[in-house]
């Protein structure tokens, strides 16, 4: 895989302090600590992309999802 380098400047000296402190708490480097947090946030999809993904599959399936409420009703009305 490759890699790039991120440089994050201007970072409040007690944000790094308390990341330095959680980095060891775990046995890590603040370096190796901050990668697997970008890691982990970018795999996080965001809420917004979630319903993105949900809206695109509502419409890809919409006509089956009418015909299945369809034949819900249907039936309601059928056993009555």
């Amino acid at each position: 895989m490759a890699t790039v380098s991120i440089n994050v400047r201007h970072v409040p000296a007690d944000v790094r302090d308390t990341l330095a402190t959680r980095a060891e708490r775990e046995g890590k480097s603040l370096q190796q600590y901050m990668l697997d947090l970008l890691v982990a946030s970018a795999r996080q999809p965001l809420a917004s992309e979630v319903l993105a993904r949900m809206e695109r599959i509502r419409i890809k399936h919409a006509a089956e999802i009418k015909a299945d409420l369809a034949s819900i009703l249907a039936s309601k009305d059928e056993d009555r």
